[in-house]
This record gives structure tokens, C-alpha cells and sequence, in this order.
């Protein structure tokens, strides 16, 4: 998903200085991952889509089309077009389409659709210099309704610096990223309540548990800068491999609005018998028998799933179907209830970069979760991905990827999110 920017403003023509700093300012904010949404007609209208045309950005165009003239001849450049007919009530469109508001000249039209972007709370910057209402309101409060006001730039750089700050990029819902979250993206497994214990032993030793009342703390930090960013933005916590410690932060989910918690379950997991990853084996049985086999922890990384499970098993590991340590089904629904993003974690534990066909294996995993109707996300395990097999998940349906900065890695492609794992 991409932050939209509705640019509005005068119709008819417009100076030549004028359409080039809108051309230029659909053209940034293009390359930088927003879509733009507009009136449909000609002066700003028609500069920001000749702009967004020479962006060569994924980024799309929309125009609300009010139904008046001839906007094919207005405004000849390629978008989505949403014909309305509604005339002058196609503002309130333009405006709630989108998440902020830049107003370039303009008259009495854009004097509506500032005053409805206003009472709908969107953020509203304007071009100063650029004469209308857009001029005579800049840094102006309109009334009551708000504590802000109308955000005065006087250039082009600056309005793509205010967009900036108000969508930073790799939030979510937002703008497509490129390795960077504003602060970091957590990567969690496990959650003790105060000293470790039992097999929460293991894993912080290993630096996959962190203290519940540590983790609060760090996420009302992390959930307090991100208001700063804007209201209505989430940040991204999230977890892997299915752990039901999980379920000591619903409470605190429920009040965090501005972060999204998001679920990375292996495939294993949503089958009738739940089978535990090898590691997850490994972890308890050392935790039960008081037994020291780290050493074997580094040979089953370098295993497939299925031969870390044969060698277990041949060490008498008992293979802990249905422990209750980890999610059931009728947790991960109540969670997804609530709007916790439930993603897969691939569909074996292992390094996906040597498995065959992985693209028809994770073409299957995205039929499974569209199923379900859950969110075609990858985190990919351990860490370990490739720019070949960003490229496989890609076509396989994955719409965003999740890495790890503590694994060795190669530069992130657009859409993969790289994770910092959080330890105490």
C-alpha cells in the first residue's frame, strides 16, 4: 500500500512557473512511493499528471472526474479515471481518497476542498507563493474544529519534506519501502514474565526471549513516536514462529493504537495436528531433560525441515504434537479478529534458497492463505533470502517480505522489510 496525496487547486490555465513546480512536485512525490489523486481537469490538474507521467514510478494516478467538459481533451495524460457526474460534490471524493492534502493556487473550488479536508482532519499544506486561497490561507487555522493549521511551504522541496514527515516512508498503511522503517521494525519470539524460566531459559539464552514488562515499555515508547509521525499511522511489531506468549500483550495491543501486530505462523501450524518446528523441539527437550546439546542447534540450521526432524527423532526427542506453547487455531482467529495481521512464515523452517520449485511450494502457501483470508506476507525464515528469491515470492503472490538486519543479507530490494530483532 502507498500514503495518496490529493493535489488540488486552480483549473484553467496557469503560469508557465507555476505548471513546472507542479510538474516537478508530482514527479517527487511519484518517485517517492506516493500515489496522487486530482479534479481530473486542466492547470494544477493537468501539471500534476504531465509530472506523474515522466515519474517511470509504480506509483498511480486518479482522477475524480466531476463530469463537466471534455476532461480526455483537458487533461490527455494516462490515469485511473473515476467518472462521478456529481459536479462540484466530487470534492468530498478527492478529499477522503486520500490521507493528506497539498493546495497549489486555486479559487473557490479548492477553498471547498480545503475547508472539507479541514473538517475530515487530513492533513493540508500549501504552495505559499503560488497566489489563491492557497496563498491567503497558508499557516492559517481555519477554526475550533483543529489544534493545528495549514501547513505554509514555500518551495517544491518543502512540500516533499512536509509529505515526508507526515508519511514517513515503510509505515503501515503506507508508503512501499526499501530496507528503512522510521525507528525499526521489531522482530520478537518469545516474552517471559520476569525472570526466565524453564524453557524461556533456553531461548534467552539464545536471545529470542525479552522480559513482558521490558517489551510494554519499549512498545509505549515505540507507540508514542509514532503519533509524532501522524494519527492515523501504524508501525509494524512483529513475531515469528507461532509462540502463544503472545497472548500476555492482547491488553496491551488493544491500547497501542498506532502499532500493528503482526503474526509470522510457519504452514505447520495451521494443519489439524500441530507439529513444532525442529528448533522449537530442540529448545523444550533441552529445557525438560536438563540435557547441553547447543552444539546441536548449528548443525539443524544447516538441515532441511525434514531432516532436522529425522535426527531429533532419532535422539529420542519426543515430537510435542499439540503443545500448548504454541498458538492454536482458535487463538490465531480471535487475533486476526481484532486486527492482528496473521502472515505466513513460509512453508518449511529451513533456508528457502536451495529448495526446489520453490515458486509452485509458495504459489500453494498463497492459495492456502487466501483461503483463510489472511495477509500474503513472507518472513522469510531465519532470515535467509536471496534477490532470486525475493523475485520467486514476488510472482508467487507475496505482496511484502521480511528479512532480518542481525543475518548476513544482500540490499534490500522495494518491498522488503528488514527487522531488527529485540532482546533485552
Amino acid at each position: 500500500m502507498r500514503n495518496v496525496v490529493a493535489i488540488i487547486g486552480s483549473a484553467g490555465k496557469i503560469s508557465e512557473d507555476l505548471r513546472l513546480q507542479v510538474e516537478e512536485l508530482a514527479k517527487r512525490l511519484s518517485n517517492s512511493g506516493f500515489d496522487l489523486v486530482t479534479g481530473g481537469m486542466d492547470g494544477v490538474m493537468r501539471a500534476v499528471a504531465r509530472g506523474h507521467s515522466k515519474s517511470h514510478s509504480s506509483s498511480k494516478l486518479v482522477h475524480v472526474e466531476p463530469g463537466w467538459g471534455d476532461p480526455w481533451h483537458l487533461n490527455p495524460f494516462e490515469a485511473g479515471i473515476l467518472k462521478t457526474e456529481l459536479g462540484s460534490m466530487r470534492n468530498h471524493l478527492v478529499i477522503r481518497s486520500s490521507d493528506i492534502v497539498m493546495a497549489i493556487s486555486g479559487g473557490s473550488g479548492t477553498l471547498s476542498e480545503i475547508a472539507i479536508a479541514w473538517q475530515e482532519g487530513k492533513p493540508i499544506a500549501t504552495l505559499a507563493t503560488s497566489g489563491g486561497w492557497s496563498e491567503t490561507l497558508a499557516g492559517q487555522s481555519l477554526d475550533h474544529r483543529r489544534n493545528d493549521s495549514i501547513a505554509a511551504c514555500d518551495s517544491v522541496n518543502a512540500l516533499v519534506n512536509w509529505a515526508n514527515e507526515q508519511c514517513p516512508e515503510g509505515v503501515f498503511p503506507g508508503r512501499i519501502n526499501r530496507g528503512f522503517y522510521p525507528f525499526e521494525v521489531p522482530s520478537l519470539h518469545r516474552i517471559h514474565e520476569g525472570e526466565p524460566t524453564e524453557s524461556h531459559v533456553v531461548n534467552y539464552q539464545y536471545g529470542m526471549s525479552i522480559e513482558l514488562g521490558q517489551l510494554v515499555s519499549r512498545l509505549e515508547d515505540l507507540n508514542a513516536k509514532v503519533e509524532t509521525w501522524n494519527p492515523n499511522s501504524v508501525a509494524l511489531v512483529t513475531f515469528d514462529d507461532g509462540w502463544a506468549d503472545v497472548l500476555l500483550l492482547e491488553e496491551t495491543f488493544d491500547k497501542l493504537k498506532n502499532l500493528k501486530p503482526v503474526l509470522f505462523i510457519p504452514e505447520s501450524q495451521f494443519s489439524s495436528e500441530i507439529q513444532p518446528l525442529p528448533m522449537q523441539r530442540l529448545y523444550q527437550h533441552i529445557a525438560d531433560k536438563g540435557v547441553d546439546w547447543g552444539d546441536l542447534r548449528a548443525e539443524l540450521k544447516t538441515m532441511s525441515e525434514r531432516d532436522a526432524h529425522l535426527q531429533l527423532d532419532e535422539r529420542g526427542v519426543d515430537k510435542m504434537l499439540d503443545p500448548d506453547w504454541l498458538l492454536k487455531s482458535r487463538d490465531i482467529e480471535r487475533l486476526s479478529a481484532k486486527g492482528w495481521v496473521i502472515a505466513s512464515h513460509g512453508h518449511k523452517h529451513e533456508d528457502l534458497r536451495t529448495t526446489i520449485n520453490l515458486h509452485d511450494s509458495l504459489l500453494e502457501v498463497a492459495d492456502a492463505i487466501e483461503t483463510r483470508v489472511h495477509i500474503p506476507w513472507l518472513a522469510w525464515p531465519e532470515g535467509r533470502w536471496s534477490q532470486e528469491t525475493f523475485q520467486i515470492a514476488t510472482k508467487g503472490g507475496f505482496t511484502r517480505q521480511f528479512g532480518l538486519f542481525d543475518e548476513p543479507h544482500e540490499e534490500p530490494p522495494k518491498g522488503m522489510v528488514m527487522r531488527k530483532i529485540w532482546r533485552d
